[in-house]
């Protein structure tokens, strides 16, 4: 999946777990109310990583593997049947393979839902998985839904017409929700970072200017006094989220930190000061990709 949204997804599914399972396991087909857990998705130490497994609890069982895709790669659904397997063959089945396409370029004529595959003697595999394709789902429903999944609403094809409406709804169901510390500038990072799989950078920074202008924003009120953030996390977030309302080049140096922070660890003490140096959009949107590639800080400030 693109980066950085893929890095962005993950830890809103990791973050929000609880919301998340709800989600799959009823596209996954399973009865109201089944429970799921988060598992390891790292199926071997040689083979690729899937995005997402969940352990489904009885009486259903078995396993639902997740995968996010904002682009088309080719042999996609080869790659879901190998998953698949895999995961049996390290958690047990059933495995229930859903594949969620988050906008129109990740979909393809090849993605019908079963993959199959013959030789002379006729079909000697058939392998079936769900497909969702989030820009058809309705936006109420996400909108209205657990906080964890709300992002999800703005890239539906519904949401297109009145973004700016819905962002001003998020912000408000956000104050009011229970979250966790710092749950409401996460969020509304992650909705900014994923309305860039489907909007250009001008549109996104003109919905977030209006947001601005909302006097009744605690979001942004908390973001503009500095002097109330609690704990270093806490200022991360908020920095992130007003650097990018205020500026590109701010922005993404926030949302490096921000990242950078939960896939490297903790920065070096003078990294602030090292990327304010930066002043190249595209190798700050380099390093912002490399976050979730670079093995440490040294490497992803070497970025070209």
């Amino acid at each position: 999946m693109a980066k950085p949204f893929d890095a962005t997804l993950k830890q809103l599914v990791d973050r929000y777990c609880g919301d998340w399972t709800g989600f799959v396991c009823m596209q996954a087909g399973l009865p109201a109310g089944t429970a799921a857990e988060p598992l390891d998705a790292d199926l071997s130490s040689i083979s690729p990583q899937s995005d997402k497994l969940f352990r489904v609890a009885p009486p259903a069982g078995g396993l639902i593997h997740l995968e996010l895709q904002a682009s088309w790669a080719g042999e996609l659904p080869g790659r879901l049947q190998l998953y698949n397997t895999l995961a049996e063959h390290r958690h047990g089945g059933p495995v229930r393979s859903l594949l969620l396409l988050l906008r129109p370029e990740a979909d393809s004529p090849e993605v019908t839902g079963f993959l199959t595959r013959s030789d002379e003697a006729g079909e000697y595999l058939r392998f079936r998985y769900r497909t969702i394709r989030l820009w058809e789902l309705p936006s109420e429903p996400l909108m209205e839904g657990p906080p964890g999944l709300i992002p999800l609403a703005l890239l539906t094809d519904d949401a297109g017409p009145r973004l700016s409406k819905l962002l001003r709804r998020v912000d408000e169901r956000l104050q009011s929700a229970e979250l966790p510390p710092d749950g409401h500038g996460e969020v509304l990072t992650a909705c900014h970072i994923l309305l860039g799989l489907r909007y250009d950078k001008f549109t996104i920074q003109n919905l977030f200017r209006e947001l601005r202008t909302m006097r009744e924003s605690s979001t942004y009120q908390a973001i503009l006094d500095e002097g109330r953030a609690e704990g270093e996390l806490r200022g991360e977030l908020r920095g992130e989220l007003r650097g990018e309302l205020r500026g590109e080049l701010n922005g993404l140096r926030k949302a490096i930190l921000f990242l950078g922070r939960e896939r490297l660890g903790s920065p070096p003490a003078n990294i602030s000061e090292q990327l304010s140096t930066i002043a190249e959009e595209d190798r700050l949107r380099t390093m912002l990709r490399n976050t979730t590639t670079a093995r440490d800080w040294d490497e992803l400030l070497s970025t070209p």
